[in-house]
């Protein structure tokens, strides 16, 4: 009788633990998917952004858009401003629980500056979390390096940043000199991939290397790598630099 008790309290417990973790994966895909829905729509209209020509009442526009939706944040001078909608950076406290159900908290910015009543500069950034025992490509090859501390050891982020500019470093001798991608020396606990771009840059050369993998943000799967989350602008900085990490 004991026994048959016992079974009945087991199954009980593994029926409930099935049922709790089922629940949890549920409201973190809906909770992906509302993110990425709404990231998308702001990377669209990130892309109808021209460098010199997007007044000031066409981003009020734009903010009216995700207004009560999205963190919003403004700041003038004199003659520049400078407004982010949405939020890159920080951990939701119950990610030690739903990243049990493969939760990558994605999130998204888009980022503007004006200098008088135009657009002088626009990015868009998206950026995952991913957990603790996950690598990238690039840091294989390093592994048998004793003193070589592997993104897999701990937790990191991992960031895509799309830039419109009126500018660009100097690129003379390399063949895109209309856009450059690159990203940040130092990334404590993140891996990053940036694409800037000049407003001369060919609309479809344009597409190509802006193109983001928004399905890192819902995909069961771990994106781990610049690859991942920016496949164009990925295989071509590997390519440019085979032993940048």
């Amino acid at each position: 009788m004991n026994s048959r008790l016992c079974l009945r309290f087991f199954l009980a417990a593994i029926l409930t633990l099935s049922i709790a973790y089922a629940l949890l994966a549920i409201i973190v895909r809906v909770r992906e998917s509302a993110v990425r829905s709404r990231s998308e729509a702001l990377y669209s209209q990130f892309l109808k952004l021209h460098v010199g020509q997007t007044t000031k009442a066409d981003i009020d526009t734009l903010r009216k858009k995700f207004a009560g939706s999205l963190a919003e944040n403004v700041d003038c001078g004199k003659t520049e401003c400078s407004y982010s909608i949405g939020s890159l950076w920080g951990y939701s406290r119950w990610f030690l629980l739903t990243r049990l159900a493969h939760d990558h908290q994605p999130s998204s910015q888009l980022t503007l500056s004006t200098n008088g009543d135009l657009l002088s500069e626009a990015s868009f950034s998206v950026g995952v979390v991913i957990p603790k025992g996950y690598g990238t490509r690039e840091e294989r090859k390093w592994l048998s390096d004793p003193n070589y501390v592997p993104y897999s050891s701990g937790q990191y982020q991992l960031f895509g940043r799309v830039s419109l500019v009126s500018n660009l470093p100097d690129t003379r001798g390399k063949a895109n000199q209309n856009y450059r991608v690159w990203g940040p020396s130092g990334c404590f606990n993140c891996l990053a991939i940036w694409v800037d771009a000049l407003p001369s840059l060919i609309p479809g050369r344009r597409a190509q290397v802006f193109d983001i993998n928004f399905n890192c943000m819902t995909r069961w799967s771990m994106c781990t790598d610049k690859e991942d989350i920016m496949p164009t602008a990925g295989r071509e900085m590997a390519q440019e630099y085979p032993s940048a990490d």
